[in-house]
């Protein structure tokens, strides 16, 4: 008997490994097109922060501390789903004790290191800052932060003896 065809079972087994084929497949590129979207989202967020941290850094606004003050969003003017807070905070250095890890009581720390301490401290905080920006999608709440240290021209070092 001479076979000129396939049988059923045979076009069925192989309908069934197509299938799982296809399906393998179009969920693999489904996983990539939805991890090409994050990466643009990522992206633009990212350009966006990095764009505006450039902007304070090339030309800071006056830093002065203002205690109690939340920072306010404020939109992109291209891009209306997008908006973005900036905080700025003083540099902040712990006590002597803590710095070097002795008790409250600061035994083992004499006035002449605890003075110069003091004083490297005031000046630290008085002249590094630290700015952070954060760009968030009102769309998606995707976000991305970017944070600098800044100098703060207008504050003068002191040290006294």
């Amino acid at each position: 008997m001479s076979r000129d065809g396939f049988t059923l079972v045979e076009i069925m087994i192989a309908v069934a490994i197509f299938a799982v084929f296809v399906t393998v497949f179009v969920t693999g590129q489904g996983g990539n097109v939805l991890d090409s979207i994050n990466i643009k989202e990522d992206l633009e967020l990212h350009g966006l922060a990095q764009n505006r941290l450039n902007e304070i850094l090339v030309d800071p606004p006056p830093l002065r501390e203002s205690p109690g003050t939340r920072p306010e969003e404020t939109r992109f003017e291209d891009r209306p789903s997008y908006v973005r807070t900036e905080e700025f905070r003083k540099f902040v250095l712990p006590d002597i004790e803590l710095a070097m890890g002795l008790d409250e009581d600061g035994e083992g720390v004499s006035s002449i290191q605890r003075n110069v301490y003091n004083q490297v401290r005031q000046n630290f905080e008085n002249v590094l800052w630290q700015v952070e920006v954060v760009v968030r999608n009102t769309e998606t709440g995707a976000s991305h932060a970017l944070s600098a240290w800044l100098i703060n021209r207008e504050a003068a070092v002191r040290f006294s003896y």
